[in-house]
């Protein structure tokens, strides 16, 4: 079953990735500037004269190359090797013909960190920089499309140049890369421009000893599923066509790393980004009583007396959720749950056709339905959708006071705004309870937790220690690895006598519950969180935090951080169980992107965050009115419990 299925995804995969019957290189040969196009550059600490945007402009003297052009993230066709430190701007030139100048024409860019772009010298599109010159840092790659209108001239003859700018000279990276052309592709069919459509048996191997050696160097979690995954790449290497299609060569990898126990590991572009015709025509959820189909317009149940989903053209939703399962990462049960949610309604028609393979009818969809009292069941015949519905969430109230003098603390992400918490803990301060809500906020960094933490530490008390982590031992990864999460080892001068102490008489009882071969990663690296007391008080009072599958990477810090407060319950649904801290890695060929982990971080009591999550005290997932009206069942659990 396992091999037809298999079978059915890489069908689906070289058939339906940029529509019924489109491929990609046949996207390729459509666009007017593409992959293969050459390019004159200039890429030197030298300025350009100011015609160089011109089509007069003689750039004969400059270097040609193929774009992807820049350097840091091994993604580039053409290297410039010699940008960083010493120039932060590269010019690049090239021509196109057009006949029919009315056809609407996108340019298609992936930049990292800012562009402007003239036709025949008239720009055209910019992105990242402002008109004051004020260049804005991207982090990871963005892929953008522009539409364009050409400038008026007689001929049929264009000039398409393009500046890209870094954010600073020494910047980790720079990369651009533009298309031009008449078809206009969404945002899935985009993340694929930027590969080539088709490797070589070699290109592809060469790939795959590069992958083994990123994971073995730097993967933090790739220790326990060492032999499971380097089999099921060697047998792939081994199983290779001599030319193999980019979808289909980046959906067989990623199904052997997703084996890893690594939450915060992706691909980019990702296999599952395709396009599909015939989506589910209902919205799903989780909820306390099970799969719950809701209506498209958000605001009412598909049925109101039969709610939960059995089946689907005959076949019952468990299988559909199995099947799901086998595309995300294998983490803790919790989030494994949530993201198979994001899969069915995204990506419902490539999981159909893995279970069922006679063909697959892309114009209605037969749903079995169950009610919650009685054992009868009701059957509908609704029309697919042409476009994926997008996941029913619960809206989560603003931070305020609520009835009965309980304060709500709402955190929608783990950003470095801080002031909003200062101040609601200033309005909080003499409510009878306190309730922190971190459900669905997916993280970011720790400035949140190190600003609201201190309020609930006992006067005197120097901070604790709330995670422990490794590094992979690897030539990639500096000593200061982790200092921008303020995580390090026990003898770093970042930490005060009273805290050296504190370490020293934590570290000797810390046991990880995990097995791994020590001699591959770092010293033990420590985090504490400590009162700033120039700002906060003691707030005495018992506190609630919601949390929920939603709730990951610095979130489930935060949580953990959290449950080691004797005043503090957790209610909800356990937490992801994300940390990580990763870093991307380039396959050289495929130019495909991999984030993967490159620490080990566990809890104080020696669990690892990874595929397990922080528990919750009391369990309670949402009711299904909690997604169709102002009521929230779990908050209002809450407050209960502090009444």
């Amino acid at each position: 079953m396992k091999t037809i299925n298999f079978l059915l995804l890489l069908i689906s995969l070289s058939g339906y990735a940029f529509g019924q019957g489109t491929s990609l290189d046949e996207i390729h040969k459509q666009l007017l500037i593409n992959n293969e196009t050459e390019w004159k550059y200039h890429a030197k600490t030298k300025d350009v004269p100011h015609q160089w945007k011109e089509i007069t402009f003689d750039d004969s003297q400059w270097s040609t190359g193929k774009a992807s052009i820049g350097y840091g993230d091994e993604d580039d066709v053409t290297e410039l090797n010699k940008m960083y430190g010493s120039f932060d701007k590269v010019y690049l030139r090239t021509t196109f013909t057009i006949a029919n100048k009315k056809t609407p024409l996108h340019l298609y860019m992936y930049f990292d960190d800012a562009f402007i772009a003239y036709i025949n010298g008239v720009e055209v599109a910019r992105s990242g920089i402002d008109s004051q010159g004020n260049i804005s840092a991207t982090g990871d790659p963005i892929i953008d499309r522009f539409s364009i209108k050409l400038p008026k001239t007689n001929s049929n003859n264009y000039t398409l140049a393009i500046v890209g700018f870094n954010h600073h000279l020494k910047s980790s990276d720079f990369s651009l890369l533009p298309w031009l052309g008449t078809t206009y592709l969404n945002s899935s069919s985009r993340r694929w421009m930027a590969t080539p459509y088709t490797l070589t048996k070699q290109q592809a191997q060469e790939d795959i000893k590069q992958l083994k050696f990123y994971l073995d160097d730097r993967a933090s979690y790739f220790t326990s599923r060492k032999q499971l995954i380097n089999t099921g790449l060697d047998e792939l290497a081994t199983t290779l066509s001599e030319q193999v299609a980019i979808q289909t060569f980046a959906a067989k990898i990623n199904q052997q790393v997703l084996k890893m126990v690594d939450c915060h590991y992706r691909m980019s572009p990702n296999p599952l980004l395709i396009e599909n015709k015939g989506n589910l025509p209902f919205r799903l959820a989780r909820t306390n009583i099970g799969w719950v189909a809701f209506d498209k317009s958000k605001n009412s149940l598909l049925n109101k007396d039969y709610p939960l989903i059995e089946k689907i053209n005959g076949i019952p939703f468990s299988h559909y959720i199995k099947q799901a399962k086998s595309h995300v990462n294998a983490c803790s049960k919790q989030m494994v749950a949530d993201s198979v949610v994001s899969v069915l309604q995204k990506q419902f028609p490539l999981i159909h056709r893995e279970i069922d393979k006679n063909e697959f009818n892309n114009q209605e969809i037969k749903i079995t339905l169950a009610g919650t009292k009685y054992n009868d069941k009701k059957q509908l015949t609704l029309s697919l959708t042409k476009r994926p519905l997008k996941r029913i969430k619960i809206d989560y109230p603003s931070s305020t006071l609520l009835a009965g003098d309980i304060g709500y603390l709402r955190i929608n992400s783990m950003n470095s705004d801080t002031a909003p918490l200062h101040k609601a803990m200033t309005e909080f301060k003499d409510s009878k309870g306190l309730i922190i809500d971190i459900r669905n906020n997916g993280g970011g960094t720790y400035d949140i937790l190190d600003a609201l933490y201190g309020y609930f530490l006992p006067p005197g008390h120097i901070g604790n220690i709330v995670n422990v982590a490794a590094i992979k031992n690897s030539q990639a990864f500096a000593r200061d690895h982790l200092d921008y999460r303020s995580t390090y080892v026990a003898g770093s001068a970042h930490w005060s006598k009273s805290e050296k102490l504190l370490i020293n008489n934590f570290k000797s009882g810390f046991t990880p519950m995990w097995l791994f071969p020590r001699e591959a990663y770092s010293d033990w690296h420590y985090r504490i969180v400590k009162p700033l007391t120039d700002k906060q008080y003691f707030y005495d009072k018992p506190i609630i935090v919601l949390t929920n599958a939603g709730s990951a990477s610095a979130s489930d810090g935060f949580a953990s951080a959290f449950k080691q407060l004797p005043q503090v319950t957790l209610l909800g649904e356990a937490s992801a169980g994300m940390s990580g801290a990763n870093r991307p890695v380039v396959l050289a060929n495929s130019r495909l992107r991999l984030n993967l982990s490159s620490m080990l971080s566990f809890r104080p009591n020696g669990k690892l965050f990874e595929g397990n999550g922080v528990p919750v005290n009391i369990k309670q997932l949402p009711n299904y009115k909690d997604y169709i009206s102002e009521q929230d069942s779990v908050l209002t659990a809450a407050q209960t419990l502090l009444k």
